[in-house]
């Protein structure tokens, strides 16, 4: 899994951010983590791998949601969790290595495990900042 992963997801994501890094710290951040992640993939202690019948309806509609429960109640009992699909660029390899049928679609890999080093409360950007009124780009205050 760590394998295929870090053979797909790497250079998915120095194209995608490489640049933007040189002159963004936060982008350059976000690589990082993002390239220990592929780095370090295999070693988690689960990696858990939200699949559904392909041709169902909206699936995505059912596994996100849950997805993000799954998520908050890892985080309530103090585990960390990060999502990625970057795997689904070679879907084909990772249902080969776990045997998961063709009819079966992957939404993402999700680690879960005991975070490394600092992790807290996440940085929000204020609600004012993010929530438009009545039209894309309005505050409260236009409408």
């Amino acid at each position: 899994m760590g394998d295929i992963y870090r053979r797909v997801a790497r250079p998915s994501l120095v194209r995608t951010y490489e640049k933007r890094a040189q002159s963004d710290p936060a982008v350059a951040r976000l690589l990082a983590s993002s390239l220990h992640l592929c780095d370090h993939m295999a070693e988690a202690p689960v990696l858990l791998i939200p699949c559904a019948p392909r041709g169902l309806t909206r699936a995505e509609g059912s596994v996100y949601p849950a997805i993000q429960n799954l998520m908050l109640a890892a985080r309530a009992r103090g585990l960390g969790t990060t999502l990625t699909s970057l795997h689904r660029e070679d879907e084909a390899s990772l249902k080969d290595a776990l045997g998961i049928p063709e009819e079966v679609d992957t939404f993402a890999i999700i680690p879960v495990g005991y975070p490394l080093g600092r992790w807290g409360e996440a940085k929000r950007s204020p609600l004012r900042e993010v929530t438009f009124w009545e039209r894309w780009g309005a505050t409260r205050d236009d409408v």
